[in-house]
């Protein structure tokens, strides 16, 4: 069941991190990056090695640049301080 104060509802915001349902939240937020240049690709796919293709790296780094952005979004404030140090770990180790 939806509930309608969710993001679901508001279409332009990140859906927030939802602490008693991440798989839930994983599933809205996937639908969410879908319609922001197909980021949802970078995290169902691997990173495109450097010597790959340019232009499939490319496409990858900046689908995963805009998916970073709106984790980093979706993980704000304090009850979500666990969340937002796993996303930060994440983002440092695949640089």
């Amino acid at each position: 069941m939806i509930d309608p104060a969710s993001s679901i509802a508001n279409k332009s915001s990140v859906p927030m991190f939802n602490k008693k349902d991440p798989e839930g939240w994983v599933a809205e937020f996937k639908g969410f990056l879908m319609r922001h240049k197909m980021a949802h690709l970078a995290l169902v796919t691997p990173r495109i090695p450097r010597n790959g293709p340019r232009d499939a790296r490319v496409a990858w780094e900046k689908r995963n640049a805009v998916a970073i952005s709106y984790l980093q979004e979706a993980v704000q404030g304090p009850e979500n301080r666990n969340a937002k140090l796993i996303v930060f770990a994440h983002e440092n180790q695949n640089k």
